[in-house]
């Protein structure tokens, strides 16, 4: 069964090619293999035409910034293969079996959003980091709402284990699968992609699954290429309040919001389009969405990891 890797950039310079050389030398027929790259407009001056050359790559250039959700986005859609591996263009294919593991896990069942499992890069050396993780959940109290946290306690034994919330920029899945949630249809250029996915996910089909067994290391860095702006950061909370929380937590959610910057809340309210967000909202209830699947596997993540309340206030 083909593959096809999708990768947005911006800014990216080397690294693009450095993730594509690793991709193309870890996979002996090559044939099987389509890599979709998308530049987001990238203004660092890097010359990025040469990609256009390398092997099984489609190279687009958007003509204006799309931002890292929409530009994954576009390049799904672009893909000719029902099996796509989405990555992050700063990463190293160090397993030789990612193929294999791909279409297989693919195989067994179509509605879920799969994760290899990633460790470190080391910028300078460009060689593997061990770290230590076991997905993500997502927090929703006073300090933080909507917000994924590194999770370090598997809720499944075995080669691989539900998590409650991706993370970590290699994830894959059915093409019809992501066409059926919608992708990342409604946010705004960076930030809370996978967050949007994996409630989706589980509330619409058998929710996320990490790879334990199958690695791939990513270069983690304190600043993104893509600046996270605080009204896209609004913008995206909101849209993933007002399509997929149930009412009560969506009053929370808006009063945290209003609490941090009232104005700001009013301008993105005015910005988003409610036509649209009323048509994702319908759309995601006619499959049966269920919020509380996400609910049930989120808490049962934090409890096996000791996230405690402390002196704050828990939601859900």
């Amino acid at each position: 069964m083909g593959i096809s890797v999708v990768m947005a950039f911006r800014n990216e310079g080397q690294q693009v090619a450095k993730t594509i050389d690793s991709l193309l030398n870890s996979v002996s027929d090559q044939s099987k293999l389509e890599i979709i790259v998308v530049n987001d407009k990238s203004e660092d001056g890097y010359d990025y035409d040469p990609l256009r050359f390398y092997p099984r790559v489609k190279y687009f250039e958007n003509e204006e910034r799309l931002g890292s959700s929409m530009s994954k986005h576009k390049g799904v859609s672009l893909a000719t293969n029902d099996n796509i591996l989405l990555i992050d263009a700063h990463m190293r294919f160090i397993d030789p079996n990612w193929f294999d593991v791909v279409n297989k896990y693919i195989a067994k069942d179509k509605c879920k959003i799969y994760s290899l499992y990633t460790i470190g890069l080391n910028e300078e050396t460009d060689e593997p980091l061990d770290m230590n993780h076991a997905g993500c959940f997502i927090r929703f109290d006073k300090d933080k709402i909507l917000s994924s946290k590194w999770a370090e306690n598997y809720v499944d034994d075995g080669e691989s284990s539900r998590i409650s919330c991706l993370m970590g920029a290699a994830y894959f899945f059915d093409k019809g699968y992501w066409n059926y949630l919608k992708g990342y249809e409604g946010l705004r250029m960076y930030g809370r992609e996978e967050e949007y996915l994996s409630i989706k996910s589980w509330g619409m089909g058998n929710g996320c699954e990490l790879v334990k067994n199958c690695k791939i290391a990513h270069l983690y860095r304190k600043q993104s290429p893509n600046i996270n702006k605080l009204k896209d950061s609004v913008h995206n909370i909101l849209v993933i309040s007002l399509t997929l929380l149930p009412s009560d937590l969506h009053q929370i959610v808006m009063d945290y919001l209003d609490q941090k910057d009232y104005t700001m809340l009013i301008d993105v309210m005015k910005e988003i389009d409610g036509n649209k967000i009323q048509g994702l909202k319908s759309n995601y209830i006619s499959k049966g969405y269920d919020y509380s699947k996400f609910k049930s596997i989120n808490q049962m993540v934090k409890k096996l990891n000791g996230f405690r309340e402390d002196n704050r206030k828990w939601y859900y």
